[in-house]
């Protein structure tokens, strides 16, 4: 399981699919027996039935199961069931089946409110958890794994903590959306405003846009100027008169010189990979564009697009002359139905 970037729910899923499908593996020992059902009662929120396991002298320490259930419960949410677990001995510093401290999991179950994760993290805290995972080769980042959950107090409150974390990056993952409350945890924590500047700018998020400049402390730099010219690109006037109403100059905004390309003939290693890849015309699909001549109509870096006609109806493709593929069929043989043209993988602007 990678773990480099928490999933938001596939964890959970995996580890319920593990128990239905095959039970609860307990060692042999008295005190593991006695926790039969634990991870059950938490899988299940029912914290009655979490108490009379617990009672009946289960130390969840003990458990040796498919996962931690203190780890389902802080995944979760779940208050009363991390607290019962914490009252009864369970570690939050404890290692996960997979090797990854178990608190890289806090939060991310499906619908886990700020309110609930806010109060499992203190009690975390209460019972000593070492957010960063303990492990200075194996870090755990919260803060970027918790960043795109709209849970701005957890986020202060670990922030608060002095944890360490990628405070730049998690702002940047979510100053295109409209948490601003989580952006100004982020801010308020340290994260550098600039970087992300141009990301709110350019999907026009005025409010984010707005708060980030009161964070700027030079208001001329090129990454703010940058960050202004591609809102007012976007054509996004309110968030561009966010800039100028925090005194941001107004930049002078020129359109990139394109560079023209001419159409020419294809070279003979072209015709010959056209050859070989069974092109310019494998499904028939050219009939009213006449005879077919294929020309070199674009390139971009590797990629090429061969047009063969396709102002009537003839195909043209892009085709990635390093690896022989062919990337995207589209022109007139679409019929107007290409999809995915040009690919990803064309990253000229034409």
């Amino acid at each position: 399981m990678n773990v480099s970037r928490l999933p938001l729910s596939a964890p959970l899923l995996t580890l319920t699919v593990s128990l239905l499908a095959g039970g609860e593996s307990q060692a042999s020992s008295t005190s593991a027996a006695r926790c039969q059902g634990l991870v059950a009662a938490v899988l299940n929120r029912d914290p009655d039935r979490l108490k009379l396991i617990l009672g009946s002298g289960c130390d969840p320490r003990a458990y040796r199961g498919p996962v931690n259930p203190l780890q389902l419960a802080i995944a979760k949410g779940q208050v009363e069931e991390a607290r019962l677990l914490l009252g009864a001995g369970a570690d939050p510093n404890a290692i996960g089946q997979d090797g990854s401290p178990i608190v890289r999991w806090l939060g991310s179950g499906q619908r886990v409110t700020d309110g609930d994760l806010l109060e499992v993290a203190t009690l975390l805290d209460r019972y000593h958890c070492s957010f960063g995972g303990g492990d200075a080769s194996k870090p755990v980042d919260l803060i970027l794994n918790l960043s795109g959950r709209k849970v701005p107090r957890s986020l202060a409150f670990l922030a608060s903590k002095h944890l360490a974390g990628d405070y730049g990056r998690a702002l940047r993952a979510i100053a295109r959306s409209d948490d601003v409350e989580s952006m100004k945890a982020l801010l308020d924590a340290g994260a550098a405003p600039a970087p992300a500047l141009r990301d709110a700018a350019s999907a026009g998020r005025t409010a984010a846009v707005a708060l980030m400049l009161t964070y700027v402390k030079d208001r001329s730099s090129p990454q703010v100027l940058a960050a202004y010219q591609s809102a007012i690109r976007a054509g996004h006037q309110d968030t561009a008169q966010a800039f100028a109403d925090a005194g941001v100059q107004r930049p002078q905004v020129t359109e990139p010189q394109r560079p023209t390309f001419e159409r020419r003939a294809l070279t003979p290693a072209q015709l010959q990979l056209l050859s070989h890849l069974g092109l310019p015309n494998p499904d028939r699909l050219v009939g009213l564009s006449g005879e077919m001549k294929c020309s070199l109509a674009q390139q971009c870096g590797e990629l090429i697009l061969v047009d063969c006609n396709s102002a009537a109806d003839g195909p043209a493709y892009y085709i990635d002359q390093r690896a022989s593929k062919l990337l995207a069929t589209c022109g007139g043989a679409c019929m107007h139905g290409c999809t995915g043209c040009p690919p990803p993988e064309w990253t000229c602007r034409r």
